[in-house]
């Protein structure tokens, strides 16, 4: 079954493949991207991640710039999607550490603000 978060992820990983290119390679213009996926949580699987040094709340993608930094965007459903208290706190700490962060409602708003960053 797909989840709506699914269908704005694949949209989004297929658009950033063609603009930027493949995903964990260095890209047009200097851009590294790729995914967060932590895939479905278990108690057992959990626990390993937390053995691991996993921490929950990691935004779903990862962008970094050779010459202007890393960013990360949470995205959401287009309609409804909420950010859990543990990806508030992640992004206030990755914000705090100098990341830009933002939170996206469906791919197109993703590359809205992937191009407000000069990114795409």
């Amino acid at each position: 079954m797909n989840h709506p978060e699914d269908l704005e992820h694949r949209a989004l990983a297929k658009e950033l493949t063609l603009r930027i290119g493949h995903p964990g390679k260095i890209g047009k213009h200097g851009v590294l991207w790729f995914s967060v996926d932590l895939g479905e949580s278990s108690p057992r699987s959990g626990a390993r991640r937390k053995a691991r040094g996993c921490v929950a709340g990691i935004p779903d993608l990862y962008f970094a710039d050779v010459s202007r930094g890393t960013y990360w965007i949470e995205l959401k459903r287009r309609k409804g999607g909420k950010v859990s208290p543990a990806q508030s706190e992640r992004m206030i700490a990755l914000r705090d550490a100098g990341h830009q962060v933002a939170v996206c409602h469906g791919a197109a708003e993703a590359i809205n603000q992937l191009s407000a960053w000069g990114l795409l």
